[in-house]
C-alpha cells in the first residue's frame, strides 16, 4: 500500500514539474514572437535574445535555446562581429540538430556559409553552402535554394567568374520570384546589376539596379541600399563619369554608416579612395583607402584587406615612395594568397561536381521508382476506379459536414470569447473609473473639504467683527488665508494626478521623467532608459502608456519591497517596447488572482484598448518583469 501511495505522489510531482515547464516555454515563445518584431534593430534584438537565451536554458526549454543561439548569430552579424556569429550559429547549429529541425539546419549552415563569405573564406563558405542547398532542395523551398545559389554566385564573382556568377544569380532571382520575397528579388536584382557591369553591359545592368533600389526603398531595406548605389557608382566609374559616381559612392558610404554596417563601408570607402587616385587627388585617395583598410582589420574581411592594401601601394607610388609601397604590396600578396588559393578554388569545384552528381544520381533512382510504381498502378486502375469514386464522393460528402459543422462551431466559440474579452475590458475600464473617482471623491472630501470648513469658519468669526464695526484679530484672518491656500494647493496636488500637465505640455518622456523623480530614491533605486523617443505620439497612446508605468511602479512601491526598479522604453519602427524588471519579493506565477490583481488588470485593459500585447515573469524572492509592446501604426 505503502509503495503505491510513493508511485501515485511521483506521478503528481512529475505532472506539476511539467505543467511549470510548459508556462515557462509558452513565456519563452511570447518573447520569441516580440523579438521577431527587431530583427532589424541589433540592440535591441540583442536585449531580447540574451533573455530568451539564458531563460531558456534555465528551463532546459531547447528550442528556445536554439532561437536565441540563432538571433544572438544575427544580431552579431549586424555589428559587424562575424567570429562571434560564427560562434553561435555553430551552436544553433548543433542544438536544432538534438532537435532534428532539418529546415533550421538548414538555415544554420547558410547563415554560417554567408558569415564565412563576408570573412572571404571561400572554403568554408562552399562547404557549409553545399550542405545547406542540398538540404533545401530536398525539402523544395526556394527562398532557401535561392539565396544558397546568392552565396555561390558572390564567391564566383570575387574570383572574377563573371559569366558563372551571372548564371547563380539568375537561379538566385528564378527562386526568389518562385516564393515571393520581395526583398530576395531585389537583392537579385542587384547582383545582376554588379555582375552585368563587370561584363560590360551598362544597360542591362543599370536596369536591374534601379529595379533593386526602387525594391529596397519599398520595404524599407536601408542597409541594403548601400551595395546598390555602390554598384551604381562602379558602373558610372567604367563610364568614366567620375563627379557622378563620387556622389554616387559617397550616398553608399553614407547609408552604410547610418545603418551600422562595416562590411558595406569598407567596400564603398575603399572604391571613392580608388576613384581619388584616378583624379589624382593622392591625400584624399590615401585617407579613403586608409579608413577602409581599418575597417577591414576590424570586421576580419581579408579579400578587403588584400584591395585596400594593394591600393596603398599604388598610391605610394605614384608619389615616388617606392620603400613603403614595397611593404603594402607584400602585405597584400599574403592575403591576397590566402584567398585566391588555385587549390582551394580546384577543391571548390570539386565539391560542386560531387553534388551535383550526387543530386543527378538521386533524381535517376527516383525517376526509375516512379515509373515502376505508375506500371503497377495501371494494371490496378481499372478494376478499382469505379469502387474509389464511389468511395470518394461519399467520403467527400461526409468530410465536408464534418468540417463545415466543425466551421460552423469554431467560429460561434470565437465569437463568444471575442465577445466575452470585449465585455472584460470594458468592465475592467468602467471598474478602473469608478476607482478613480472613489479616491477623487475621498481626497476631495478628506484634504480639501476639510481645509475649506476650517476656513469658513475662520471667515464667520472674521464676519462678526465686521458687523460689530471692529478689526478682525490678526490671527484669525490669517489662519483663514491660510486654510485657503492650503485648499488651493491641494486642488492643484488632485488636479495633477489626474491628468499631469507635464504629459500635456510636454509630452511622454518628460512626464515619466518628472513622475520617477518624485519617487523617494533612497527606498526604491529607479533606472531609466529611453531609447527611440524623440517625437511625441498620439495623445491617448501617451496616456495610456503612462498610466500603466505609473501602475507599475506603484505597485511595485506598494508590494514588491523591492529596492532597485529598471524601466526601459524602446520605441523603433516597429512599436514601443516596454520592459519593467524589479528585484523584489516576486510572486508565484500560477497564482491566478495575482496575476488578475487590480493593477495588472488594469495594465492589461488600456494596453489591450492600444491592440498590444502584455507578459508578466516572476519567481518568488528573485522579482518580477513586465513587458509590454504597443504596435504604432503608420
Amino acid at each position: 500500500m505503502k509503495s503505491i501511495l510513493n508511485f501515485i505522489l511521483i506521478l503528481l510531482l512529475n505532472g506539476t514539474w511539467g505543467f511549470s515547464q510548459q508556462i515557462q516555454s509558452s513565456k519563452i515563445d511570447s518573447l520569441i514572437t516580440i523579438s521577431l518584431t527587431h530583427l532589424s534593430n541589433p540592440d535591441s534584438l540583442t536585449i531580447y535574445a540574451t533573455r530568451i537565451y539564458e531563460t531558456a536554458d534555465q528551463n532546459q526549454y531547447l528550442k528556445g535555446k536554439a532561437f536565441g543561439a540563432k538571433a544572438l548569430g544575427i544580431s552579431a552579424y549586424y555589428q559587424s562581429s562575424y567570429d562571434q556569429a560564427i560562434a553561435r550559429y555553430q551552436e544553433s547549429l548543433d542544438l536544432y540538430g538534438e532537435l532534428k529541425d532539418t529546415l533550421e539546419i538548414a538555415k544554420a549552415y547558410y547563415n554560417l556559409a554567408m558569415t564565412y563569405n563576408t570573412k572571404a573564406d571561400w572554403d568554408q563558405t562552399m562547404k557549409n553552402a553545399l550542405k545547406a542547398l542540398q538540404i533545401f532542395d530536398a525539402l523544395e523551398d526556394p527562398n532557401g535554394s535561392g539565396r544558397v545559389y546568392n552565396l555561390m554566385g558572390i564567391s564566383a564573382s570575387r574570383n572574377e567568374e563573371h559569366t558563372k556568377a551571372a548564371t547563380y544569380f539568375k537561379g538566385y532571382l528564378n527562386n526568389a520570384l518562385l516564393s515571393e520575397d520581395t526583398l530576395e528579388i531585389a537583392t537579385a536584382y542587384n547582383n545582376l546589376g554588379s555582375t552585368y557591369t563587370e561584363l560590360n553591359e551598362p544597360d542591362t545592368a543599370l536596369n536591374y539596379l534601379y529595379q533593386a533600389i526602387a525594391m529596397y526603398e519599398a520595404v524599407g531595406a536601408l542597409r541594403n541600399l548601400a551595395g546598390s548605389y555602390d554598384n551604381i557608382a562602379m558602373l558610372l566609374e567604367k563610364q568614366g563619369k567620375l563627379d557622378e559616381a563620387i556622389i554616387q559612392y559617397e550616398k553608399a558610404i553614407d547609408l552604410a554608416v547610418m545603418e551600422s554596417n562595416k562590411y558595406r563601408e569598407a567596400g564603398a570607402t575603399y572604391n571613392l579612395g580608388r576613384l581619388y587616385r584616378k583624379k589624382d587627388n593622392y591625400h584624399k585617395a590615401m585617407e579613403l583607402v586608409e579608413r577602409s583598410l581599418k575597417l577591414a582589420r576590424d570586421i576580419g574581411n581579408n579579400y578587403q584587406l588584400a584591395h585596400s592594401l594593394e591600393q596603398l601601394a599604388y598610391i605610394h607610388s605614384d608619389l615616388g615612395q617606392s620603400r613603403k609601397a614595397f611593404d603594402y604590396l607584400m602585405e597584400a600578396n599574403l592575403y591576397r594568397d590566402s584567398i585566391f588559393d588555385v587549390e582551394l578554388a580546384k577543391s571548390n569545384e570539386e565539391l560542386k561536381t560531387i553534388y551535383e552528381t550526387e543530386k543527378k544520381e538521386q533524381e535517376i533512382q527516383a525517376l526509375s521508382q516512379q515509373n515502376l510504381i505508375k506500371s503497377l498502378q495501371l494494371r490496378q486502375r481499372n478494376t478499382w476506379l469505379l469502387i474509389a469514386l464511389s468511395a470518394l464522393v461519399l467520403l467527400g460528402l461526409g468530410a465536408w459536414l464534418r468540417i463545415r459543422n466543425r466551421q460552423l462551431r469554431a467560429e460561434a466559440q470565437l465569437q463568444a470569447e471575442l465577445t466575452q474579452k470585449q465585455e472584460e475590458a470594458t468592465l475592467a475600464i468602467l471598474e478602473a473609473e469608478e476607482r478613480e473617482r472613489s479616491r477623487i471623491a475621498a481626497d476631495l472630501h478628506d484634504g480639501v473639504g476639510q481645509l475649506l470648513s476650517a476656513a469658513l469658519l475662520n471667515l464667520n468669526q472674521v464676519n462678526k467683527y465686521i458687523q460689530k464695526g471692529e478689526p478682525p484679530t490678526v490671527g484669525s484672518m490669517g489662519n483663514a488665508i491660510s486654510l485657503v491656500e492650503d485648499s488651493y494647493h491641494e486642488m492643484r496636488a488632485i488636479s495633477h494626478q489626474m491628468m499631469p500637465n507635464a504629459l500635456l505640455k510636454a509630452g511622454l518622456t518628460y512626464s515619466i521623467r518628472e513622475f520617477i523623480n518624485k519617487v523617494d530614491h533612497e527606498k526604491l533605486n529607479i533606472t531609466l532608459d529611453i531609447v527611440g523617443l524623440h517625437e511625441r505620439l498620439d495623445q491617448q497612446t501617451e496616456i495610456l502608456l503612462y498610466r500603466c508605468i505609473q501602475e507599475a511602479v506603484n505597485n511595485v512601491i506598494k508590494h514588491a519591497e523591492a529596492d532597485r526598479l529598471s524601466i526601459q522604453l524602446v520605441k523603433d519602427k516597429d512599436g514601443i517596447s516596454v520592459s519593467i524588471e524589479d528585484n523584489g519579493n516576486g510572486f508565484d506565477p500560477a497564482s491566478k488572482h495575482l496575476l488578475e490583481g487590480i493593477g495588472l488588470k488594469n495594465i492589461r485593459s488600456r494596453v489591450t484598448l492600444l491592440k498590444g500585447s502584455f507578459d508578466v515573469d516572476s519567481v518568488l524572492g528573485k522579482g518580477t518583469s513586465l513587458v509590454i509592446f504597443i504596435p504604432l501604426s503608420d
